[in-house]
């Protein structure tokens, strides 16, 4: 689930890297690279999604650290990722992506679409406030997110379909912008913790 329009500074000549592909990689992304988890982790980390055959080459690692020299790609893309990573980790996973790409492009569910799925597999709730990505740690708000009105709500949301089209699919693609947060960025991300 990509904004398109948002990733407006990739050029033909560029080398791609997607961080964290799920089921569906950018067709522009030249390199796929994803965390070597156990199948049954890949699975929930994809959404409850079968493994997808991919086109592009992939590159599995462990570990905080990218398998790739600095600056190895021009254009880096991570969509729907940040929210898996531990906060622990997120300075790390944040300083690879500048790392090995000058520019790139971000997007994560916002607190609402956490409020109303409560993702299991997402670490934090983030936001995006002016120039900068705020994470604060989901437990500390899980009474909250795991009313049973929450519940009853995702198990609804995920199963309805209209016209034969799922309710999940139909409502975060029509309505993506409300749901979920999307920019590029050039040089630094800007983040911060919320304690």
């Amino acid at each position: 689930m990509f904004f398109p329009e948002k990733i407006c500074s990739i050029k033909p000549s560029h080398k791609v890297l997607e961080v964290g592909p799920g089921g569906f990689p950018h067709p522009r992304a030249t390199v796929l690279l994803d965390y070597a988890f156990s199948e049954e982790e890949a699975f929930r980390q994809r959404g409850n999604i079968p493994k997808p055959e991919f086109t592009q080459p992939i590159v599995y690692y462990r570990g905080d650290k990218f398998p790739f020299q600095d600056q190895s790609f021009d254009y880096v893309i991570c969509s729907h990722v940040l929210e898996h990573i531990p906060l622990d980790k997120i300075p790390t996973f944040i300083s690879e992506l500048t790392r090995v790409a000058p520019r790139g492009f971000i997007e994560f569910p916002n607190g609402i679409y956490e409020h109303m799925c409560n993702a299991p597999a997402h670490r934090s709730l983030m936001a995006l406030h002016k120039d900068t990505i705020v994470f604060l740690d989901k437990e500390r708000v899980s009474a909250l997110l795991e009313s049973p009105l929450v519940h009853a709500w995702r198990k609804l949301f995920y199963t309805i379909k209209i016209d034969n089209i799922n309710l999940y699919n139909m409502i975060y693609q029509t309505y993506r912008e409300i749901f979920f947060n999307a920019f590029e960025w050039h040089g630094d991300i800007k983040y911060k913790m919320v304690t």
